[in-house]
């Protein structure tokens, strides 16, 4: 009976297929073929990409996690008892960017797994030359994320990693939360991921905007401008880092800084302001009022006539007022609440008219004015993509900026002193 009910089962031809199927399937899940244990790994938190000065080789900066910090910080000593930082720095070169990540493992006793660097370091002097290559090893090897932040870095690369960070244990994580803060609260910078990048590089008539990094090298014993006494206890020194403007490209290569006024105004154009503040003064006495950006939308239209280009960008933006030095009556007064938003607009015009003159002066269209052609007049593009860098720089702007200015909560008037 057991021996006719096993042929009913797995005696045909299509049941003996799947009984091999499930055997098979068994075989697969018994084992785990390609593991690594976490113990064996060295998980990368950060890497920089730089050139070597001498050779002229690709140089990468790893910054790896160290996990003898974390038993000497839970009670524990490090190994022979000595200090263990929460990080280490180690780089190597090579001739192609992965012949240079290839040679950091005779460095490392572990294996290197990079899918936790969340912040990619790039030099100026590998940014004039082109990030193609980078880029190339980035979107290619599958242990690199594509939510990475690319930064490029005006300084040292291994010093923004070896730098302390007063509120953070590792540097890397520090640069990602300050990225993210700071995408967040301020749009003095174009913040970006790696798929973002890699996006824009094959846009027609956009180029590359990509944050910068400035690495300070602060000295100890200072506070501000004044020095400290022995005999003084506090001592402040400024962030090894900071994070402001952006660099420019033409292509994959870096073609000049910009500053935070520009890199916000590439957010206003964009329409992607979140939170940024302008200071205006009051037209009633003329001290300052701060103005918090809660709304900005942004329309571009091109105006095309044989090959003179005009572009034409509206803006509308809302704000709330949240502090103001003066005692004087912004709201109730209506004269007075229309001309602090004049004011409010001249400042994000004049951020724009900026921004466009030295997208113009560096023939990079950062703005991606271009791409607006591209995207809305094909077949004008098709005739003006050619000669757009010199058009580029030819190129009238339209700007109208419509600014309206309200209060946070019920608060209308200023604190009333008797």
């Amino acid at each position: 009976m057991a021996v006719g009910s096993w042929y009913c089962v797995f005696g045909g031809k299509q049941q003996r297929r799947l009984l091999i199927l499930f055997l098979l399937l068994a075989i697969a899940c018994a084992g785990c073929w390609d593991r690594r244990e976490p113990e064996l790994l060295a998980f990368v938190l950060a890497v920089g990409f730089d050139k070597d000065r001498d050779s002229g080789d690709y140089k990468i900066v790893a910054q790896i996690f160290n996990p003898l910090a974390m038993s000497q910080q839970s009670g524990g000593e490090g190994a022979g008892g000595q200090d263990k930082r929460p990080s280490w720095v180690v780089e190597a070169t090579g001739r192609t960017p992965f012949e240079a990540r290839k040679n950091l493992a005779p460095m490392v006793s572990r294996e290197l797994f990079w899918s936790y660097a969340r912040v990619v370091l790039i030099s100026e002097q590998l940014a004039r030359e082109g990030i193609r290559p980078v880029m190339d090893l980035l979107e290619r090897e599958r242990q690199f994320r594509l939510i990475a932040r690319p930064l490029i870095v005006e300084g040292d690369i291994s010093k923004a990693l070896v730098s302390e960070y007063p509120l953070e244990g590792c540097s890397g994580q520090a640069l990602l939360r300050q990225l993210e803060t700071g995408d967040k609260m301020r749009s003095i910078a174009p913040v970006i991921e790696t798929r973002e990048l890699i996006n824009i590089l094959s846009q027609p008539g956009r180029d590359l905007l990509i944050a910068r990094l400035g690495v300070r090298n602060p000295k100890k014993g200072v506070l501000g401008e004044r020095k400290l006494d022995e005999d003084e206890k506090i001592v402040a020194t400024p962030p090894p880092i900071y994070l402001g403007g952006g660099a420019a490209f033409r292509g994959d290569k870096m073609v000049g800084w910009i500053g935070n006024r520009e890199a916000r105004a590439h957010h206003w154009v964009l329409g992607k302001v979140r939170r940024e503040t302008l200071v205006v003064e009051s037209p009633l006495d003329g001290l300052p009022v701060s103005i918090e950006v809660f709304r900005a939308q942004s329309n571009m239209k091109p105006k095309i006539n044989g090959d003179r280009v005009t572009m034409q960008i509206k803006l509308q933006v809302k704000g709330r007022i949240q502090d103001q030095v003066t005692a004087s009556d912004l709201v109730s007064n209506r004269e007075a609440l229309s001309r602090l938003e004049l004011r409010f607009a001249t400042l994000i015009a004049n951020d724009i008219k900026a921004a466009v003159k030295q997208a113009q002066e560096l023939n990079s269209d950062f703005l991606g004015f271009g791409n607006v052609i591209y995207r809305l007049q094909p077949r004008e593009w098709e005739q003006l993509k050619s000669d757009w860098p010199q058009l580029l720089s030819q190129m009238k702007l339209d700007l109208n900026v419509e600014a309206k200015v309200t209060v946070a909560g019920l608060i209308k008037e200023p604190v009333r002193i008797k």
